[in-house]
């Protein structure tokens, strides 16, 4: 028995002296540990036994086997602020992915800081703490990472902060601002809160400049009294000697507001260079602006049942201005309406991209908030063509709205890659979403430019008009802008059933590297295909009147075979509505400016096709503004146009469209009717000798 206890005791002896050496072999196998080598053994590995550590005093460790934590303890000073950490675990082959967390001295300690978050391995990093004693955690960012032979170092110090508004990290103790301030973002994660008002129809003019190059780039965010976001913008690089920022800063109205000012991404720090707030004001020159502001749908400026035209600015950061138009409830597919929006602004200074957007609210996307508008409810789709009538751009949902309950509660795991029509991320006022219908922008202007739609409004109204830059980041104050809304039924009526086609030709015909009309031809084939476009029909000798309405319209007709099985000879009498457009036409960034140079004026091109044929096999002509006559076989000259034996009793299309397919009109029509001249093949065509086919 006494030998036993001996036995036992010589065991617990060795395993002691096992324990406390200062290295241990891993030879075992276990997939916890080093298969092989020693790891230096660290006595720090919990807040009891954390190692001391004298401020500017480096020391080095080893983060090894897995799992291994390392505890240091800090002091900061009475009048110290800062703590400054140094921490580096520097080789050629990185094994870890080091990183820290900052606990305070409670009981149990709580963790107060941690890493920037995505960055390891080495950190210069600088903290706002209270003085007191800290627990400084080391570790491997994922726990399962482990280095013998390489070392980290570490080193502290501390520093009072040269921020004399401190404390002004939250809005209750926002620093109250008349002119200038000048401030530090010393830690990171650092925020200076400024308080300010402003009178009414009034602008936040906010220039922000750091002392000298920095690591830190500075931002400002503008909070109304709910804690509102209502603007923010950033220096995108303060390391550059010439970093600045200056603003024009729209508000929704007169009243107190909070400015914070940060780093950008909230992950650098200088506590050593100032940076320098002034915020003044500049009288708010829109009249749209003025009193309340049209900044969103439910302050939109009301356009008449009819339209009207308006003036304006995109005079600040991120103006936009919103107009509805409450007139044509009633447009449906079967009886649409149709908008104009003609855009047009004077030369300026700024490079502006001035835009717009028309926006119709869809009934089958019930929403709370904008951000559930980035894509329309019920719209599943695989291309942009699925969301022909709805939108013009099919994209994935994406993980913000997949993820946001109130967006999509029932969302499963693959929804941030289910595809959906795009929305307007507007929620407009009626709780629907807005769908961006169409989109025009003249691109980077100094100069004068004028952007202009007409489009078909197959949609109950609101209808609304959005006017902006296009990315929403530049302006010119005191740079006025016109807008022309004019709305009506389609003169084609209800006829236009077979003929719309798409809200956005230039999307339509994305991806395509040579736009040709047989390309686009292929393109109208697939959105027939897909929403059974049928044709009206027409008879010989009849004639038929129609209005190319808006942009790329084109309307199709449906002739049975006027000969069937035989061969016929045929012209076309063609004849213009008055007052047809000459000039004016827009030009679209998809499309080709010396192939239009002479199709910029109302140009009517009439084509004659089989039905089953795809894009090939088509003949027409065109009639400029104005012009009439025959096309045909008793035309001026006479030309061999005759339908073909071979086509046995296959009816024809006849289209009529825009020849650069990029203008319309309200009040010019197109008139015409096919007649057959002769039958047989009759001059001027003649029968080949050898085929015996019909041709020129």
């Amino acid at each position: 028995m006494p030998r036993w206890i001996g036995l036992v005791s010589l065991i617990a002896a060795l395993a002691l002296a096992y324990g406390c050496s200062d290295t241990v072999s891993h030879n075992d196998g276990s997939e916890d540990m080093p298969p092989v080598g020693k790891c230096q053994i660290d006595k720090n590995i919990d807040f009891d036994t954390s190692t001391v550590l004298a401020a500017d005093t480096q020391i080095e460790g080893y983060i090894c086997p897995k799992t291994d934590r390392d505890y240091y303890k800090v002091t900061v000073p009475a009048g110290g602020k800062l703590l400054k950490l140094s921490l580096a675990y520097v080789t050629t082959a990185p094994k870890l992915n080091m990183t820290y967390t900052i606990f305070d001295s409670s009981t149990p300690p709580k963790p107060v800081e941690t890493a920037a978050p995505g960055i390891f391995n080495k950190f210069d990093a600088v903290h706002c703490v209270a003085p007191g004693t800290y627990y400084l955690m080391l570790q491997d960012g994922g726990d399962d990472a482990y280095d013998i032979k390489n070392t980290y170092t570490l080193k502290y110090t501390t520093a009072s902060d040269k921020d004399t508004n401190e404390p002004n990290d939250a809005a209750a103790q926002a620093t109250a601002l008349s002119g200038s301030a000048t401030g530090y973002i010393s830690c990171q994660g650092d925020k200076d809160y400024f308080k300010v008002n402003v009178g009414a129809d009034q602008l936040f003019k906010i220039a922000l400049q750091p002392a000298k190059a920095t690591p830190v780039d500075l931002k400002y965010s503008v909070y109304d009294s709910t804690n509102t976001l209502v603007g923010t913008d950033a220096i995108p690089d303060g390391s550059k000697a010439d970093a600045k920022l200056e603003v024009l800063q729209a508000v929704p109205k007169a009243g107190a507001y909070t400015i914070v000012i940060e780093d950008k991404d909230g992950d650098e720090a200088d506590a050593d260079t100032s940076y320098t707030l002034t915020v003044s004001t500049a009288p708010e020159q829109d009249p749209q602006d003025k009193g309340t502001r049209n900044d969103t749908p439910a302050t939109a400026t009301v356009v008449g049942a009819s339209g009207g035209t308006f003036t304006g600015q995109i005079g600040s950061k991120g103006d936009v201005d919103w107009f509805v138009i409450n007139g044509l409830s009633g447009a449906t597919v079967n009886n649409p309406g149709v908008m104009e929006v003609i855009l047009s602004t004077p030369a300026g200074q700024q490079a502006l991209d001035p835009s717009f957007s028309i926006i119709y609210s869809d009934s089958g996307s019930a929403c709370t908030k904008d951000t559930c508008c980035t894509v329309l409810a019920k719209t599943a789709c695989q291309d942009d063509v699925d969301c022909f009538r709805k939108t013009y751009t099919c994209i994935n949902k994406g993980d913000n709205f997949c993820l946001d309950k109130d967006c999509s509660p029932n969302a499963t795991v693959g929804c941030p890659t289910e595809k959906a029509c795009a929305g307007a991320t507007s929620c407009l006022p009626n709780k629907f979403c807005g769908a961006e219908h169409a989109f025009r922008v003249g691109r980077n202007k100094t100069t004068a430019s004028t952007v202009l739609t007409s489009q078909l409004l197959i949609h109950p109204g609101p209808w609304y008009v959005r006017v902006s830059d296009q990315q929403d980041d530049e302006y010119e104050h005191g740079r006025n802008y016109t807008v022309s809304i004019k709305v009506q039924m389609d003169p084609d009526g209800a006829k236009e059933l077979d003929t719309e086609l798409f809200a956005d030709r230039c999307w339509l015909v994305a991806n395509i590297s040579e736009e040709t009309r047989t390309e686009w031809e292929w393109k109208r084939h697939v959105v027939q295909a897909k929403t059974k476009i049928a044709a009206k029909q027409i008879a010989l000798d009849q004639w038929v009147q129609g209005y190319l309405s808006y942009e790329g319209d084109i309307d199709f007709y449906g002739l049975p075979n006027p000969c069937p099985g035989a061969d016929c000879t045929l012209s076309i009498d063609y004849q213009p509505g008055p007052g047809c457009p000459s000039s004016g036409a827009p030009l679209r960034h998809c499309q080709d400016a010396n192939k239009l140079k002479n199709a910029m004026g109302l140009e009517f091109l009439y084509t004659i096709r089989r039905t089953d044929d795809e894009a090939e096999g088509w003949t027409g002509f065109s009639a400029k503004a104005g012009e009439s006559g025959v096309w045909g076989a008793d035309g001026s000259p006479p030309l061999c146009v005759y339908s073909y034996k071979n086509h046995g009793s296959s009816p024809y299309y006849i289209t009529v469209e825009d020849m650069g397919q990029n203008f319309w009109s309200w009040s010019c029509y197109y008139r015409f009717r096919i007649r057959k001249v002769a039958d047989g093949c009759a001059s001027p065509c003649k029968t080949h000798p050898v085929s015996g086919n019909c041709g020129a």
